[in-house]
């Protein structure tokens, strides 16, 4: 059987960030947006003073009486809430005791400076299970929110230069994939030529050029 000039990691790549392309087309399919989260705490006074006062996190709505804690960022007091939700059932507890054994965060805070923000956090008393680490993604450390969470900080990588214009190769690959699977290729050939990216097809065997067997092999022209 011929090698097949892209392989399937290639195809499933493209059909990704073609994917992840669809969900930020300007054509709204919903008016939906996520109003409010919530995460397990311990006590709901306890876990309230240690999001406002040692997190940084501004009060929406509280009222201990009745065990009601929400609060939000102070960068965007008017987005996404975070009900700080008693464990006072079973059910909530079990969860939240084996999530935390197993070393999972329950959710991600994002920051623009997370070295200077674990500083500042570490001078504040609050215990770190992992430094920050460099990922392929970006900067991401945990931390113990005294309310039985495991709590993820990250930084998203800054995309510039030599990154933004790979990131923009791979966008018009993915175009350019699938709309060759919605035309007839004909001889079997499959050859995508954008922004100075050659796919060579399975017939460059039969001009001498190397045919290539992944994403990764593939050429950019001189």
């Amino acid at each position: 059987m011929k090698k097949t000039t892209l392989s399937m990691l290639a195809i499933l790549s493209c059909l990704t960030l073609l994917a992840q392309e669809k969900t930020m087309d300007t054509k709204k399919t919903t008016t939906m947006k996520i109003g409010m989260t919530s995460v397990y705490v311990n006590s709901t006074v306890e876990a309230f003073k240690f999001y406002t006062e040692t997190l940084g996190f501004v009060e929406v709505m509280y009222m201990p009486e009745i065990n009601l804690a929400i609060v939000a960022s102070p960068q965007d007091i008017n987005g996404t809430a975070l009900l700080l939700e008693p464990n006072d059932n079973p059910i909530a507890k079990t969860y939240q005791e084996e999530i935390y054994k197993a070393g999972i965060p329950v959710i991600v805070f994002s920051t623009e400076n997370i070295r200077d923000e674990y500083e500042r956090l570490k001078k504040l008393g609050v215990v770190f299970k992992k430094d920050p680490t460099e990922t392929e993604w970006g900067i991401e450390a945990v931390f113990d929110d005294n309310s039985g969470n495991w709590i993820k900080l990250h930084q998203n990588k800054k995309v510039t230069g030599k990154n933004h214009r790979f990131i923009q190769y791979k966008h018009k690959f993915s175009e350019a994939l699938l709309e060759s699977f919605s035309k007839p290729i004909l001889g079997n050939r499959l050859t995508t030529n954008l922004l100075g990216i050659e796919c060579p097809s399975p017939s460059s065997k039969a001009s001498g050029r190397p045919e290539p067997t992944s994403y990764f092999e593939i050429q950019t022209k001189q």
